[in-house]
Parts: C-alpha cells; structure tokens; sequence
C-alpha cells in the first residue's frame, strides 16, 4: 500500500541524519489538518506544518 516504509520507529537517528517513511493518522473528513504533532513511544517530540 505504502511506496515507502513506515517511519522506523525502532532506531534512534543521530544529530543531522535523516530517515523517510511514512507516518499514518487518522484525520477527521470534514476538516484538513494543519499541523501534525508525533511523538514516538522513545524519543522525543516531533512537529510539522501539512502543505
């Protein structure tokens, strides 16, 4: 379903690397988000803007 892998959730990324996945939510269908808030179950928060 997914071209890409989820975001890896189980390896910690070192200051300046970068890593790509994908990240699903769920989003009301009356509304679009705006911002999504992550925060993984270690680490820390993490948030962006949705273009």
């Amino acid at each position: 379903m997914w071209d890409e892998p989820l975001y890896p959730q189980d390896k910690i990324v070192g200051v300046g690397r970068c890593v790509r996945g994908w990240v699903p939510f769920e989003a009301p269908k009356t509304a679009k988000p705006v911002r999504v808030v992550y925060q993984p179950s270690t680490g820390p928060m993490m948030e962006w803007e949705l273009n």
